[in-house]
């Protein structure tokens, strides 16, 4: 008989067996401060890989954006909830856009901004967070969901391919010069 503890009390192994429940749902004005933090975190990745593009913000302006958003009858911000600590955030858009006479009318779900606190991914919350605004837009009845990423953000692609997007537009830069 082996002296080795079962799999389950091993430390690190099936750790999700001990993890409170996680819970998606809308947020509210009470969020707010977990929301700011958050942000901060996935706006300062943002600003180290492409400086030429972002700068540093002040706390008020995310303040200020996610209180236009949770006023917005088009948007939702869900938020994944891990016991009492919020762990991520997804910004979901109702868009429709008119047709003209090459291109059809549409509408369907913007997933604006997906953020996930480093000390929670690959748990799964990232995953919840997609799944609840697939099921928004199913609730909608629009044709699907959307979403733009960054070129330089390697991991969030391989996320959403896993997840089934797939690219529909590529937009490419070149850039002039250093200061422009």
């Amino acid at each position: 008989m082996s002296s080795s503890p079962a799999p389950s009390q091993v430390a690190g192994f099936f750790a999700f067996e001990r993890q409170p429940k996680m819970n998606i749902r809308s947020a509210a004005l009470g969020d707010m401060e977990s929301l700011l933090t958050l942000q901060a975190e996935i706006h300062d990745l943002h600003v180290q890989a492409e400086p030429h593009r972002y700068r540093a913000a002040p706390r008020q302006v995310a303040r200020e954006h996610f209180g236009e958003l949770l006023g917005d009858d088009d948007a939702q911000i869900l938020v994944a909830q891990d016991g009492p600590d919020i762990v991520g955030y997804l910004v979901a858009k109702h868009v429709r856009r008119e047709g003209h006479p090459m291109v059809k009318p549409r509408a369907f779900v913007l997933v604006d901004a997906l953020c996930v606190s480093s000390k929670a991914r690959r748990r799964g919350v990232g995953r919840r967070l997609m799944e609840a605004a697939q099921a928004r837009a199913a609730a909608l009845g629009v044709e699907g969901v959307e979403l733009t990423v960054r070129g330089f953000n390697r991991e969030a692609i391989a996320f959403y391919e896993a997840l089934g997007f797939e690219p529909e537009l590529l937009r490419m830069s070149r850039r002039c010069s250093q200061g422009a």
